[in-house]
Formats: structure tokens, C-alpha cells, sequence
């Protein structure tokens, strides 16, 4: 299995980590139905997009359409880190759940998104 694959790989189970991780330990609070509840589902839909990218690098043996997905992968990986700040914040309140794991949660999981698909891609732009 070539370094490609293992990286496209590892992005898909992060992915699909958030989707885990927005669901169990790094859940929105409960008895709120305010901003988290748009950080969770954005966070989703999210994760559900990097994870058919991730399988779709897998599949697809073209360089310039790899390069493209890359890229895609990188922007999806920084929208999710900016996904708690900025685009969907969570409550400022520092006794919240959401602002205590969610947030932190997704931010992390955006930069080790990010990161693999920055060196993916620059791996991809190499052997053109």
C-alpha cells in the first residue's frame, strides 16, 4: 500500500472520527437547542463530505484529480477548525460541555485533517 493510500486512509478515519466523536464524548449539550446544534450538524456534514473524499483519493488513480480532492480536503480540514470559531460558534460559557470537549474536539481533528491532506497533496505535486 503506497503512502497515497495510507494517508487518504487515515483522513477518511478522522473523518469519521468527528462523526463519532460529535455523537458520544464530544456531544452538544443535551437540553440546548441553540448555536451547538448548528456546530454539530455543520460538523456532520462536514466529516460525511472529507470521508467519501478521503475514499474517492483512494479510488481514483489520476494525479490532477487526486491534486483537486487534496485540495478540497485541505479547505474541508480548515472549515472544520474554523466550524466552532467562527462559522457555527459554540456558547462562550467555559461550564458548558460544548465549549469544554466540542469545541477543542473539532478544532484538533481540523488541523490533523488538514495537515494529512497538506502532505498528501504536496506528495501528489511531487511525483508530477
Amino acid at each position: 500500500m503506497n503512502t497515497h493510500k495510507v494517508l487518504n486512509a487515515a483522513n477518511t478515519l478522522a473523518s469519521l472520527f468527528i462523526i463519532i466523536g460529535i455523537n458520544t464524548f464530544a456531544h452538544i449539550c443535551k437540553s440546548m437547542v441553540g448555536p451547538c446544534a448548528k456546530t454539530k450538524t455543520f460538523a456532520i456534514v462536514i466529516a460525511v463530505i472529507l470521508a467519501i473524499l478521503g475514499v474517492a483519493q483512494i479510488v481514483v488513480d489520476k494525479k490532477n484529480v487526486n491534486t483537486i480532492l487534496g485540495v478540497v480536503a485541505i479547505l474541508g480540514g480548515i472549515t472544520t477548525i474554523l466550524l466552532p470559531l467562527v462559522i457555527a460558534p459554540v456558547c462562550s460559557m467555559p461550564s458548558m460541555h460544548c465549549y469544554v470537549y466540542t469545541s477543542p474536539f473539532l478544532v484538533i481533528v481540523g488541523i490533523v485533517i488538514a495537515l494529512i491532506a497538506l502532505v498528501d497533496t504536496l506528495i501528489s505535486l511531487k511525483k508530477q
